[in-house]
């Protein structure tokens, strides 16, 4: 014998069909590969052109600690480093932008924009940082 499915109430209904219209479609995150990038609110980061492979993240929010430009970096292996510096020691080419959801990969480094203004960067060793309007905490 066949059943017959149960009708949904109306109020679930209407409110499946409303939802279905007027949620907009998720954006799909990207996997950025530039060289440099550049986040919201003045996060920036680039890979190394000079000393080794790694990259380096900058953001309005982190502290000074000296009179140059402070920096987050982070190498394949190993803990994150606070540090400053005078020069820029990327390979300046244009920027790539990053969206929420988006993946920036250098190598075996990971940088995952969590959300507006909250970058996640990770190494193979599991080791990394986080920028956010409260700084740079390294893990």
């Amino acid at each position: 014998m066949r059943r017959r499915p149960l009708p949904l109430p109306l109020p679930l209904t209407l409110a499946a069909v409303a939802l279905g219209v007027a949620a907009p479609a998720p954006a799909v995150a990207r996997t950025v590969t530039a060289t440099d990038v550049r986040g919201p609110g003045g996060l920036t980061c680039w890979a190394l052109a000079v000393g080794g492979p790694g990259i380096e993240c900058t953001s309005p929010h982190l502290e000074e600690i000296g009179e140059l430009d402070t920096f987050l970096r982070l190498r394949p292996t190993g803990s994150a480093v606070l540090g400053e510096r005078g020069d820029y020691p990327g390979y300046g080419k244009a920027p790539g932008r990053l969206r929420t959801g988006d993946v920036w990969r250098r190598g075996s480094i990971r940088c995952t924009l969590k959300a507006k203004d909250v970058l996640r960067c990770t190494n193979r060793s599991g080791r990394g940082f986080v920028l956010d309007r409260r700084g740079g905490r390294r893990f």
